[in-house]
């Protein structure tokens, strides 16, 4: 007796339940097939969300590093600078009141003064080395957001969602740290009388 158990398959019952079994099995497996595929779909979509969001972090990270590097020899040079301008001017007039002195010599902590001055006001070392700082821990603060899912990164928003707002935010950080950099440099070089372009200065 043949009996019908599914498109195109037909079991005669009387071969005995080793057959039946086995359309069964085959019968569960083709279903099974189907699910699988599934969850291979939605694992992919995972497996590259999850990549997208790594390399959010690590563009980030890359971030807090470079403005942490930075921050910290813009400090220098502008500590330095101004220690040094400290020194050479006290030094000065003990050195003018010593007779024997070449007047050169005389004249060489003030110039290296006016130098440092001069250089401060180009570089903008104690305005970068403040800037940078900003920079950094805002950056570092909104890492800590974005992994916490903290204010605006809420478990309200999917992930997707809070993906998309924490590269747009450090995007806008970034560039708007740029964008002040180089107005500020344009100041300088309009107040120096120089006509420098500094848009396509920044690595």
């Amino acid at each position: 007796m043949k009996q019908l158990c599914g498109p195109g398959y037909a079991v005669d019952i009387e071969d005995g339940p080793v057959l039946w079994y086995f359309y069964k099995f085959s019968l569960a497996a083709e279903q099974g097939d189907v699910t699988m595929m599934e969850m291979g779909s939605s694992s992919e979509r995972q497996d590259d969300f999850n990549v997208k969001r790594q390399k959010a972090l690590d563009h980030c990270q890359e971030m807090i590093d470079w403005y942490g590097k930075h921050k910290w020899w813009q400090r220098v040079y502008y500590q330095v600078s101004q220690l040094m301008a400290i020194v050479l001017s006290g030094i000065t007039p003990i050195l003018i009141l010593i007779d024997q002195l070449p007047e050169v010599i005389q004249a060489i902590p003030p110039a290296i003064v006016t130098m440092l001055v001069g250089l401060g006001g180009i570089y903008q070392w104690k305005e970068n080395w403040l800037q940078y700082a900003q920079t950094h821990e805002t950056l570092k603060n909104e890492k800590l957001k974005f992994e916490t899912r903290a204010g605006n990164y809420g478990f309200r928003l999917n992930e997707t969602t809070a993906l998309d707002r924490f590269v747009t935010r450090v995007s806008d950080i970034t560039l708007g740290e740029v964008t002040e950099w180089q107005q500020r440099m344009r100041e300088t070089s309009a107040a120096m009388g120089e006509g420098m372009d500094f848009d396509d200065t920044v690595d």
